[in-house]
């Protein structure tokens, strides 16, 4: 009887920056986000990314209109 795969533990590869999964691989260059061009990749599952996600979109909120 085969395994089921639960796909959801499988860890995803997500930018910390601004928490694309648009990852570039390369062989002759380092991982990349797509989005925002950097290289400071983590990985999760897609429970915790989401998690994560919602907290990133909620301080982006909270700092909309602020001047620095």
């Amino acid at each position: 009887m085969e395994e089921k795969i639960n796909y959801n533990d499988i860890p995803i590869v997500y930018c910390k920056r601004c928490h694309s999964l648009r990852i570039m691989a390369g062989d002759t260059f380092s991982d990349y986000c797509d989005n925002c061009g950097s290289t400071d990749l983590g990985n999760a599952t897609i429970y915790e990314w989401l998690e994560e996600e919602q907290k990133f979109k909620n301080k982006k909120v909270e700092n909309y209109g602020r001047r620095s």
